[in-house]
């Protein structure tokens, strides 16, 4: 068995997904357009793949974006939080899972004393195949939620909802809220817009996602012209107003809610109750298994309280993080000089 460390331009696409469907794998964040629309929207990075090969065929690999400022480092698998995890042909030794992650671990450790490495698990079983080689990581199990569509019409799940959220499923009607379906790059501002004002509310500094990140997203022609039922962007509006928008994942069966922002002005139009039930409205329709709704942070019991109100039955998935003390200071003072103002008096 040998295992080499491949940019993502050097692995042929096919190649790849042949790997993920002998896998099982069910993380849409895997896919290659996906990996390919980090890598151009953020050129700096390395996004890249490490393989496990056996008799000229794959038998693992683990996808990994790496970035790098002056004063430390980082390397995730994958970024945001995204469930990834070991990519293991069924059938494989499980011990080739614990050597790619070993692999992963030995080549981004010696960078420099200031690194943080992360993955996050689809579910838990996984986590049991690579415990040992995940010996020096803070191992945590991460709430999320999920609803489940399978067997039922939207009809039945509609008349399952609590009375408080049907009537505030009704009341976003009649403060003029309405749901879009986004295809075109026009809407980026209005993304852009609803992006910030989340990350204010929540303390935070900067954008998370760029605007090339979301132009290309939407791009027609661009990373994910390959696949383009991979990605949804949906937009709610208040009298014409952004309110909220999110963008979900779709893949084998099941449909992942991922990146959302909203306007706290308008939440007495409930924008919010409208995307997620519009939301579940498109999945039934287009035949989906599930609803991901994604992981919840701990002491955010009002959102978890939120996400049930929809049908969302929770369940766990580990996340895996290490990072040095040496870490933590320089991205600290990262922070403190990012919120230093520019100039002036």
């Amino acid at each position: 068995m040998t295992i080499e460390d491949y940019p993502l331009s050097a692995v042929e696409p096919s190649r790849w997904h042949e790997l993920l469907e002998a896998s099982g794998s069910t993380s849409p964040f895997c896919r290659y357009s996906w990996l390919r629309l980090i890598q151009e929207a953020y050129p700096r990075w390395r996004v890249g793949l490490i393989l496990a090969e056996q008799e000229g065929s794959l038998a693992a690999g683990l996808p990994y974006v790496s970035s790098r400022r002056l004063i430390f480092y980082q390397s995730h698998c994958l970024p945001w939080g995204t469930p990834a995890g070991v990519q293991l042909r069924n059938g494989a030794d499980p011990e080739i899972a614990a050597s790619l992650i070993e692999f992963w671990v030995r080549q981004n450790t010696g960078i420099c004393k200031s690194y943080r490495l992360a993955l996050t698990f689809p579910g838990l079983e996984a986590a049991g195949e690579v415990r040992k080689a995940l010996r020096t990581f803070r191992l945590r199990r991460q709430r999320s939620l999920a609803v489940p569509l399978a067997g039922r019409s939207f009809e039945e799940w509609e008349a399952s909802l609590g009375s408080s959220v049907r009537n505030k499923n009704r009341q976003a009607v009649d403060r003029g809220a309405t749901f879009e379906i986004v295809t075109s790059p026009d809407v980026v501002p209005d993304i852009l817009h609803l992006a910030r004002l989340n990350i204010r509310r929540h303390g935070r500094k900067g954008t998370i996602l760029t605007e090339s990140f979301y132009r290309l997203l939407l791009d027609p022609d661009g990373p994910l012209a390959e696949e383009p039922g991979l990605v949804r962007v949906f937009m709610v509006r208040v009298k014409g107003l952004p309110a909220a928008y999110s963008i979900s994942l779709a893949h084998a069966g099941r449909l992942w809610c991922w990146d959302y922002g909203t306007d706290s002005s308008l939440f007495a139009a409930r924008p919010n109750n409208m995307m997620y039930t519009k939301r579940i409205a498109v999945a039934f329709k287009e035949g989906f298994e599930a609803v991901d709704l994604g992981a919840v942070p701990e002491d955010t019991d009002s959102l978890v309280d939120f996400k049930r109100g929809f049908g969302g039955v929770g369940y766990e998935r580990y996340s895996a993080v290490v990072a040095t003390g040496f870490f933590r200071l320089a991205a600290a003072l990262y922070r403190r000089s990012a919120r230093q103002p520019k100039g002036g008096t």
